[in-house]
């Protein structure tokens, strides 16, 4: 009879061993899924913030391609302000010239 207690609580102990080890092994998945979870938020934010981003950097884009357009335009009228330049700049001396033919 004292063998058969023995052997039942021999096997009491490794189910209570086992148990705790269940134990733990569920607090451990319990804290791996928690530590899952929260990566997969921090991702999730991460990708927000990059939408975000991407965003703001095709804003940037279209405001340097409307710079690039001003400044070919700016250009433009730059070069047709200095060809009327030099066209009055040629009137001036053909005037002068006519003024020099009427000197007293």
């Amino acid at each position: 009879m004292k063998e058969v207690a023995r052997a039942i609580q021999a096997t009491s102990d490794v189910v209570s061993i086992i148990a705790t080890a269940v134990e733990e092994q569920s607090a451990a998945t319990q804290e791996i899924s928690a530590n899952v979870l929260q990566a997969a938020e921090g991702i999730e934010e991460v990708n927000r913030n990059m939408a975000g981003m991407n965003g703001f950097v095709q804003s940037i884009r279209e405001d340097i391609e409307g710079v690039d357009e001003i400044s070919r335009s700016m250009h433009t009228v730059s070069s047709d302000v200095n060809a009327r330049a030099k066209e009055v700049s040629d009137m001036a001396e053909g005037l002068q010239v006519l003024i020099g033919r009427f000197s007293l």
